[in-house]
């Protein structure tokens, strides 16, 4: 069972629990539609969590609290990326956002390095400044992606 080809189920159970075949000619491919800033949000993010990972690991910073950021870079990104909900987008972004800057500030009065903080309010500060792009709902030259999605 462990070698076994995708999709394999003993003879017994598929005779029990008959799966009727998928019909691949009404097979559609998921593949959201999404404006070029999200686009390269989505890359911006991808790079900043890879240097912070990079960073953890010379282990210039660290702790749960760092991997809790990546997590939630990760899921908002995900949101984004996925393009149907851009009311709940936005209020991830906005608690994602709000969150790092507590952690921000609890870091300052806790002593961290001044570099380590600059670059992390320098990263808040684009992602502040790039939330307008991202919770625009149209493409240039295109319809409106949210009806495109429906």
């Amino acid at each position: 069972m462990w070698v076994a080809p995708t999709g394999w189920r003993p003879a017994d159970v598929a005779a029990r629990y008959p799966r009727p075949k998928t019909d691949l000619a009404q097979f559609r491919r998921f593949d959201p539609v999404c404006a070029p800033p999200v686009r390269y949000y989505a890359l911006f993010q991808l790079l900043a969590v890879v240097l912070l990972l990079g960073v953890m690991q010379l282990g210039a910073a660290g702790g749960p609290w760092l991997a809790l950021c990546m997590l939630l870079t990760a899921t908002t990104t995900a949101l984004w990326l996925d393009a149907r909900r851009p009311g709940l987008c936005t209020a991830a972004e906005l608690s994602r956002l709000a969150f790092l800057a507590a952690l921000l500030w609890w870091a300052g009065a806790h002593a961290a390095p001044k570099a380590l903080l600059t670059v992390a309010a320098v990263y808040l500060l684009i992602n502040l400044l790039w939330l307008p792009f991202l919770a625009s709902d149209r493409v240039p030259g295109d319809s409106d992606i949210r009806s495109r999605l429906a």
